[in-house]
């Protein structure tokens, strides 16, 4: 951990979606924001799992007085600059359920994660594991699981299970099976990507190729400059006409 003292003014720019200015203490006081830069960093590591293009901070750097006035113990993990609260948003305008943002936090490694209501969570680096729901009673004052998947009943899925998820969205009716079957590979050859497509098919494409190690820029669901470059790449590589993604090009990304 290193944690920076920064001046109340300072705008400095911590990752592509955050400055500094956001995680301001509350209280009014004009005094200095405590923070170590690896949690934002951390945070914008995060968003693309969860399909996010913004995050509000809610509640960042909080002095002991501030802590205390808003129910914390004045020494807490915001007091320290390791944690800070959130809401994270789709492309669309939708609000991402903190149950999902607890379930991808969980796999990247955040040591503290608690659900506060139906759209806000606290993420925090801290030394100490907490994984809580303050939604429930006695939730902020220990872990409440030590899986949030089986906790909040959310499926751990592939990728195929995630296309599956998609393509329901847009009509099919298929099992989230997570496994690669005729009626999954002929409903998403229904479909295809081509420049200035806006979607979850598209953010999925986006994923997958960037997992593939292919550059698609921001994972936004929107298929710009960069994505149909990182598309038409990938079709090169794969031997495959470039253009548009769609038709024989399916089974290959998904194999």
């Amino acid at each position: 951990m290193s944690v920076k003292s920064y001046a109340y003014s300072a705008r400095d720019r911590l990752t592509k979606n955050f400055i500094v200015s956001e995680f301001r203490c509350k209280c009014g006081r004009g005094h200095a924001t405590l923070l170590d830069p690896a949690l934002p960093a951390k945070v914008q590591q995060l968003m693309p799992s969860i399909g996010a293009v913004k995050g509000i901070v809610t509640s960042g750097y909080r002095c002991p007085y501030w802590d205390k006035q808003v129910g914390g113990t004045g020494n807490g993990m915001h007091t320290k600059g390791l944690a800070a609260d959130w809401k994270f948003y789709r492309q669309d305008g939708s609000v991402i359920r903190p149950e999902i943002v607890a379930c991808k936090a969980q796999d990247l490694g955040f040591s503290g994660i608690g659900k506060i209501d139906g759209e806000a969570i606290h993420l925090d680096i801290g030394p100490r594991h907490w994984w809580g729901d303050e939604t429930v009673s006695g939730g902020t004052s220990g872990s409440v699981t030590t899986d949030y998947y089986s906790y909040y009943g959310i499926k751990r899925s592939g990728h195929i299970a995630e296309l599956q998820q998609i393509l329901n969205g847009l009509g099919h009716s298929l099992a989230v099976d997570d496994l690669l079957g005729p009626k999954t590979l002929a409903a998403v050859k229904l479909h295809t990507v081509d420049k200035g497509d806006k979607g979850e098919l598209v953010r999925w494409v986006q994923q997958r190729l960037t997992s593939l190690g292919y550059r698609c820029g921001s994972i936004d669901g929107i298929a710009g400059s960069m994505t149909m470059a990182a598309i038409n790449a990938w079709q090169r590589a794969n031997r495959l006409g470039e253009g548009y993604l769609g038709g024989s090009d399916w089974p290959v990304l998904l194999s």
